[in-house]
C-alpha cells in the first residue's frame, strides 16, 4: 500500500480510537491516558490539533502528529518546522527513530497496535476493480449511515461552489450584484461555454449594464458586441443596428471586445448556441430589476424558475446565429434551463449570503430547494441509483457528484462514513 494510504489508514484508525487502548504507554515506558484525541487536521501542520493526553503525571495539550514510521517524521522535515514543536505526542506504526523538536527536546511516541483484519479490510477495498471501490458492498452499509453522510455532502457541496463566490466578492469589494452578475454569466453558458461567459462578463462590467438595462437594444449591443460577434456584414438590420449602437458604447466605455473565436458552437444543441444564452441573458437583465434582493426574499421553488424563464427578442425566433436565417421558434429558457442555473449559482448564492450575513434560515432554505428540484440524471449520478436511498431531488444528485468527485475518485473511502463502515463490517 502506498504511504499516503496507509497513513490516512492510521489517522483512521486513531480518529475512531481502533487501537488497543489497555496498558498504553509511550515507547519509553510513561503511562498514557487520551482525554482527547484532537480535531483531524485537513491544512498544513500537525495531523490532529487541540488534543489533550495524559503523559506520566502530566495532563499535555497540543498536537499530534503520525506517521508509518518515526524516521519520517524527518524525511518530511518536521525537525527543521517550529509548527510542529507544539506536537505532545508522535503516533506511530514502526518506532524507528527517536524525534525532536526544533528546540532538542523529545517528542514522546507511541506505537499504535491495532486489529490486522482492519487493514485486511481496508486493501481488500482498494483491490477492488469497479468505478467505485465500495460498489459490491455498499448494499451492506445501513440506510441510516447513507442517508447522514449523503446530507453532509450536500453541504459540503454548497460550501465549496461558495468558495468561489467568496473570492469573486473579495475582487469587487463585496457588490454582491456585481458578484452574482459574473457568476450567472457563467451559468448562462452552461459546461461548454462558461469561461466564455465569464470572460464575457469580467470584460464587461456591471456597471456599465446597469446604467442601460431599460433598453433591450442597448444590452444586446453592450453583450454581442463585447463577445466580438458583431464584426463584419451580417446581412440582416437588427445586427447592423446592434453594430452601431455598439459602436457608440464601446467608445463611451472604453470597451476593447473579445475574440469571437472563444465561443463554441459545435456538437451542442441549436437552442443551447450562445447567441441565444446571450440573447436570453440580456432578456433577464432588461426585465428583472433587483434581481439578487428577490431571490433571497423568495419563498418557492416555483417563484426562483420564475425569473429565469426568459425569452430571446423577437429577431432570434428566426435566427440560431446572426444572418442565417432558420425555422421559426420561440428561443424561450425551459424548466430545465432554468433548474441548472438555480442548482449551480442561485441556490449557491443564497447559501453564502446566508453565512455571511448570519441568516441561517437563508442556509436551510438553499438545502431545501434543491430538495424540491429535480434529480440529475447525468453520467455520474445514474450510476448511483439503486444504491442510495432517495434518489429523487436535486440535493441528492449535487450530494453524489460531491462524493463521487471529492472522496471516491480519491480513494478517500477512511473519510467517507460510507467508505468507513464498509473497513470495519467487509471480510
Amino acid at each position: 500500500m502506498e504511504k499516503t494510504r496507509r497513513e490516512d489508514f492510521l489517522h483512521y484508525v486513531w480518529k475512531f480510537s481502533l487501537f488497543e487502548k489497555e496498558g498504553l504507554v509511550t515507547n519509553d515506558g510513561q503511562p498514557i491516558r487520551i482525554v482527547s484525541h484532537g480535531t483531524h487536521n485537513q491544512d498544513a501542520g500537525p495531523d490532529f490539533v487541540d488534543a489533550r493526553i495524559h503523559i506520566g503525571h502530566t495532563l499535555w495539550a497540543g498536537n499530534v502528529e503520525i506517521h508509518h514510521r518515526a524516521s519520517d517524521w524527518f524525511r518530511h522535515g518536521h525537525g527543521q518546522d517550529v509548527a510542529y514543536d507544539s506536537v505532545i505526542l508522535h503516533v506511530v506504526e514502526h518506532d524507528d527513530q527517536q524525534v525532536r523538536r526544533t528546540c532538542g527536546t523529545l517528542v514522546p511516541s507511541l506505537t499504535l497496535k491495532f486489529n490486522t483484519a482492519l487493514l485486511d479490510n481496508y486493501e481488500q477495498l482498494l483491490r477492488t476493480k469497479r468505478w467505485v471501490f465500495c460498489d459490491e458492498s455498499i448494499a451492506g452499509v445501513p440506510g441510516l449511515v447513507k442517508e447522514a453522510w449523503l446530507e453532509r455532502m450536500v453541504v459540503e457541496r454548497l460550501e465549496r461552489k461558495t468558495s468561489s463566490i467568496e473570492a469573486s466578492l473579495a475582487e469587487t469589494s463585496n457588490d454582491w450584484a456585481a458578484a452574482f452578475y459574473v457568476a450567472l454569466a457563467r451559468s448562462f453558458g452552461a459546461s461548454v461555454n462558461a469561461d466564455a461567459f465569464e470572460a464575457l462578463a469580467r470584460s464587461l462590467p456591471y456597471a456599465c449594464l446597469a446604467k442601460h438595462k431599460s433598453s433591450l437594444l442597448q444590452l444586446e449591443a453592450l453583450l454581442f458586441g463585447q463577445a466580438g460577434m458583431l464584426e463584419g456584414s451580417h446581412g440582416d438590420e437588427y445586427p447592423a443596428d446592434l453594430a452601431r449602437e455598439y459602436s457608440f458604447l464601446r467608445n463611451k466605455f472604453c470597451l476593447e471586445p473579445m475574440d469571437a473565436s472563444a465561443w463554441k458552437f459545435m456538437r451542442m444543441r441549436p437552442s443551447n448556441f450562445p447567441t441565444i444564452r446571450i440573447a436570453q441573458f440580456a432578456r433577464l437583465l432588461n426585465t428583472s430589476s433587483t434581481l439578487l434582493s428577490k431571490i433571497i426574499e423568495t419563498g418557492t421553488v416555483g417563484e426562483l424558475k420564475g425569473f429565469f424563464n426568459v425569452t430571446a427578442s423577437p429577431y432570434w425566433d428566426t435566427h440560431y446565429r446572426f444572418g442565417k436565417e432558420s425555422k421559426s421558434a420561440r428561443k424561450h429558457m425551459g424548466d430545465v434551463g432554468a433548474g441548472t442555473i438555480l442548482v449551480n449559482t442561485v441556490i449557491p448564492f443564497i447559501f453564502i449570503y446566508g453565512k455571511m450575513n448570519g441568516q441561517p434560515t437563508l442556509q436551510e432554505r438553499a438545502v431545501e430547494f434543491l430538495g424540491r428540484l429535480p434529480f440529475e440524471q447525468n453520467q455520474v449520478t445514474s450510476r448511483w441509483v439503486g444504491k442510495v436511498p432517495g434518489c429523487d431531488n436535486a440535493a441528492r444528485s449535487q450530494a453524489l457528484i460531491h462524493l463521487e468527485k471529492q472522496y471516491c475518485l480519491g480513494g478517500r473511502c477512511l473519510q467517507c462514513a460510507i467508505g468507513s463502515c464498509v473497513v470495519r463490517t467487509l471480510g
